[in-house]
């Protein structure tokens, strides 16, 4: 089995966590890895291949950055592929090297282009396994066209068109370069009209308790569960255990509100704590501060109000928190409601947009804009996620997510398609 990954840590740890379910069964796995993340596949005892591509080098530069700070999601998209495309032979090469003798391709959707050539060249199944839904549906727009969902049925169909659309024409250059090095004839790199079209297999690794499956999808989709780090690889994220001074802190006092961005950039480190220190002073709550990849200074204030730290174990942290102030990555975001607390998401990227719409559908959560956030905006968005009717919400919606194991039901997919 080889899993194709690219991406930043939320991309990764889906697949990961598939990948040791499989060998757990008896499988021989290889995972395909961005530069920056191949350590962590190595410490998790996977083989690895690399893909030689930094996506940390590329989030943390000065434009890219400042793009994400400025909302524009459009251009920051065609700035990734511009870098990708600088790198895509090279890209191209790891990928098809990493699923020769394989007899199942399983792919995210940042590598689905490439996976859909590598699998019609080599003859291998294909299964796809995403971390958010990108099929149209009746039920909800598509959140890579709007931040406002939008109760037309019409309407929402229209900007799945708009999506496949625009993914065929960034998509174009790279399909044509890896059907050409594949000896393939040249074909339309709409990877979601082919997906749909050759009913090849698609798990969508989220709640459906925060998801429910959208009735109008087609068989091949399936929403099956989130996948959350399992205990045996806490280690290889430096998660093991809670740091002594963390542990004494959220003894000490009521549980304090989570606040972190993860990857987004933050510019002004000072700045910003100083920020999440006048809503805690607001809302009457201390802060916890999950640095992520910003330059916080960790450690605890002057008056213990707050302490920032590095790496933690959500599992452990999360319920002795009382709400969540995050950047709406999938992964954070399942974590966060499986802990039973309600969540503001700070909304960058389309998944971020989606999860904050359907937080909010059941009562536990609501979003802003990255752009848009200050000491104000966050006050006026945390102040009623702190209420006990909001919390008795969330905690209802984290048992109903307790049992999930979405890298198992991943795996049976998978293991249907061996031939």
């Amino acid at each position: 089995m080889t899993l194709l990954t690219h991406g930043t840590r939320g991309d990764l740890q889906p697949h990961l966590n598939v990948a040791h379910e499989l060998r757990e069964r008896g499988h021989t796995v290889v995972v395909a890895a961005n530069s920056n993340n191949l350590e962590v596949v190595n410490r998790a005892g996977i083989s690895a291949y690399e893909i030689p591509i930094d996506t940390r080098e590329l989030l943390e530069s000065t434009r890219m950055r400042r793009l994400l700070l400025s909302g524009r999601a459009a251009q920051f998209a065609w700035e990734s592929a511009r870098f990708e495309a600088a790198h895509g032979a090279a890209m191209d090469q790891a990928m098809i090297g990493a699923a020769a003798g394989a007899d199942v391709v399983v792919t995210g959707p940042l590598t689905a282009v490439a996976a859909l050539s590598i699998v019609e060249a080599g003859g291998q199944a294909l299964v796809g396994c995403f971390p958010y839904p990108v099929e149209r549906t009746r039920e909800f727009p598509s959140p890579f066209i709007t931040e406002r969902l939008l109760t037309s049925p019409r309407l929402s169909m229209a900007t799945y068109a708009a999506v496949d659309a625009v993914w065929q024409l960034m998509n174009h250059r790279g399909s044509r370069r890896i059907r050409r090095t594949l000896g393939l004839p040249y074909r339309s790199p709409n990877p979601l009209g082919r997906i749909r079209r050759q009913r090849i297999p698609l798990d969508v690794m989220a709640s459906p308790v925060l998801l429910p499956r959208p009735a109008d999808w087609q068989e091949n989709y399936r929403v099956v569960g989130a996948s959350f780090t399992i205990p045996e690889q806490r280690s290889i994220w430096g998660e093991e255990s809670i740091d002594p001074e963390l542990d004494a802190w959220l003894a000490e006092a009521e549980p304090p509100v989570y606040f972190s961005f993860g990857s987004l950039p933050v510019l002004d480190p000072a700045a910003c704590l100083e920020m999440i220190a006048e809503v805690a002073r607001r809302t009457g709550v201390r802060a916890l501060v999950g640095a992520g990849w910003s330059d916080f200074r960790a450690g605890v204030n002057a008056d213990r109000s707050m302490l920032v730290t590095g790496h933690l174990d959500y599992a452990r942290v999360l319920p002795r928190c009382r709400a969540a102030v995050h950047h709406g990555g999938a992964g954070t975001t399942h974590d966060v409601a499986r802990a039973g607390i309600p969540a503001v998401i700070t909304h960058v990227f389309p998944d971020h947009i989606l999860w904050g719409w359907r937080l909010a559908a059941l009562g536990i959560g609501c979003s802003v804009a990255y752009r848009k956030v200050n000491a104000d905006v966050l006050t006026q968005a945390l102040t009623p996620m702190l209420s006990d009717a909001v919390l008795r919400r969330a905690q209802a919606v984290g048992k109903a997510m307790a049992a999930e194991q979405g890298a198992v039901r991943v795996c049976e997919t998978i293991e249907k398609q061996v031939i």
